[in-house]
């Protein structure tokens, strides 16, 4: 996989994280925080999957966009 495609992904993973992150209550986004900052795949993941268990559809539906809008831009 080439750094484009490993960039695209990774924006689109921020986009569905920004989402979640703006959908949650002041005490969640402090556990987000605590969580997303002690760098543990397990917990993070543990997070994700409570929180938003649909995250496989909203991060195909974000690479969706990214590249709608990459195409919208190479034909200005």
């Amino acid at each position: 996989m080439d750094d484009f495609s490993k960039r695209l992904m990774d924006l689109a993973i921020g986009r569905v994280y920004k989402t979640l992150y703006t959908n949650l209550q002041a005490e969640e986004k402090l556990e987000a925080g605590r969580i997303f900052e002690s760098g543990n795949y397990e917990e993070k993941e543990k997070f994700v999957k409570k929180y938003l268990p649909n995250f496989e559809k909203k991060y195909k539906e974000e690479l969706k966009k990214l590249e709608e809008e990459l195409k919208q831009e190479i034909q200005q």
